[in-house]
């Protein structure tokens, strides 16, 4: 599911990317060399590595606001 909202987002945005699939029973070495931990979804971004879906998600937004995704601050307790 996390893979999944990162790659929802960039679909909603139309951000042009790239999708690697990672058997994650056996990671590739260029995978972890990037990617230590081994955790999906990680986006390149300003040639930076960046794992987890909550910060990925947070970066699409900044740099792409347009549609906005993020749920507005008065709706974020329900």
């Amino acid at each position: 599911p996390f893979s999944q909202r990162a790659l929802l987002t960039l679909e909603e945005k139309k951000i042009p990317h790239k999708i690697h699939l990672i058997d994650i029973s056996n990671k590739p070495q260029w995978f972890l060399e990037v990617n230590p931990e081994g955790k999906v979804p990680v986006i390149k971004s300003d040639d930076k590595w960046v794992p987890d879906s909550d910060v990925i998600v947070g970066i699409l937004e900044e740099k792409h606001p347009e549609p906005p995704l993020a749920t507005p601050t008065e709706f974020a307790s329900v």
